[in-house]
């Protein structure tokens, strides 16, 4: 992540072998959303791509997305990635990704609503 001000950007890098860039120098922008993104969490789609996961913080929620890119670094999503999860929630944990079969993720997180009551959500990603 990349700290702007009192922003928090989400910039992705790909690194091939020999160790350098194989998409653009300074990372490939997740999102240009004007708050924070924060509790990133990223797995490969097997076929050289990656799913990342994070959420956005404008003032008084947590909204989760997610964006696909492919082994070149397009997203596969629209602009600012895909919403998952848009509550007023408290207590959220970094959501957890695995990889599925072809070429899918799966990702999971909890959220607790109204400081009491606890949830464990789950989405398929494709």
């Amino acid at each position: 992540m990349i700290r702007r001000a009192s922003l928090v950007a989400l910039v992705m890098f790909a690194i091939s072998a020999p160790a350098s860039a194989a998409w653009l120098p300074n990372g490939i922008p997740a999102t240009t959303a004007a708050w924070n993104q924060i509790m990133p969490a990223a797995v490969t789609d097997g076929n050289g791509g990656v799913y990342i996961a994070w959420y956005d913080q404008p003032p008084g929620q947590f909204r989760l997305f997610f964006q696909h890119f492919d082994q070149f670094g397009h997203a596969s999503g629209p602009t600012g990635g895909v919403l998952i999860g848009d509550t007023y929630v408290q207590n959220n944990q970094v959501p957890q990704m695995v990889e599925g079969q072809g070429g899918t993720a799966y990702v999971v997180w909890s959220q607790t609503i109204s400081g009491s009551v606890s949830y464990v959500r789950a989405q398929h990603l494709s």
